[in-house]
């Protein structure tokens, strides 16, 4: 619940639509690429089942699934009907004014297509392996890209609120009632090249204390959230630069068409 109310937070704005084109391609290599809003994002298609899609609308595309505009790529792979209606209300590019913005709800999957149950393996999207994650394995099952959404990079925006702390990490200014605490870092502080501070989000609150790692586009057109649990919540840990390190590494999977180091 916890963990819903902090993702919530970050996807929560109308956009109107009016066009169509957009595509899913299935390719020999085991690709599936989808091609939408401007943006092209690439899955194996094993894991098709397993990514899922949402877009504000008057009337979902799927009927077998819940919620408004809400299915999954397998379901646009295996049914011409949900096919033809994404195709037809999702743009290809977008135009000012006239689009709907599109949450992807994706879920860790290991080699053998096994949703991730940290009991180890090589992790997709992005190819993580095991010690490539903190040792202790708290990094949700299910992680969301947000296409063309209108909030993508306001949430380190908010003014910093006292010097920097014993790992360098910044407490932006929380927002009146908001349970939230908004974190940045120096880009000199992160782990690897980057060129912009971190961004992150913590819900302290509750039995199971959440974070996320927020990472975006150059032109704000598109936005990565990787969300873990922290079983006590201390503050800023070194293990979040580790997935910082790891949100890097699925956007760049997933955006394959934008240069390295566009999403950070």
């Amino acid at each position: 619940m916890k963990r819903s109310l902090l993702v919530a937070s970050l996807f929560c704005a109308t956009v109107i639509s009016l066009a169509h084109a957009a595509t899913l391609e299935r390719f020999d290599d085991g690709r599936v690429v989808v091609s939408a809003l401007g943006e092209r994002l690439t899955f194996r298609k094993v894991d098709a089942a397993s990514v899922g899609l949402t877009m504000r609308a008057d009337a979902g595309c799927d009927s077998k699934t819940k919620g408004i505009g809400e299915t999954t790529l397998a379901r646009w792979l295996d049914d011409p009907k949900v096919a033809e209606c994404l195709e037809r209300e999702i743009q290809d590019k977008p135009k000012q004014g006239y689009y709907r913005a599109i949450r992807f709800h994706i879920k860790f999957t290991h080699e053998n297509e096994r949703v991730y149950d940290q009991d180890g393996g090589i992790l997709y999207p992005g190819g993580i392996k095991q010690d490539e994650l903190p040792e202790r394995a708290t990094l949700e099952s299910e992680f969301f890209v947000n296409v063309r959404h209108p909030q993508i990079g306001r949430d380190c925006a908010l003014p910093v609120e006292g010097g920097a702390g014993r790992l360098g990490f910044e407490t932006l200014r929380e927002e009146a009632q908001s349970p939230l605490i908004h974190y940045t870092l120096a880009s000199g502080l992160r782990h690897g090249r980057t060129s912009k501070p971190l961004c992150l989000v913590c819900d302290p609150g509750g039995r199971y204390p959440s974070c996320n790692v927020l990472l975006w586009s150059k032109d704000k057109a598109v936005a990565l959230i990787l969300p873990w649990s922290e079983r006590h919540f201390d503050g800023p840990q070194p293990s979040w630069l580790v997935y910082d390190e790891v949100a890097r590494k699925v956007a760049q999977s997933i955006f394959a068409d934008r240069p390295p180091g566009d999403l950070q």
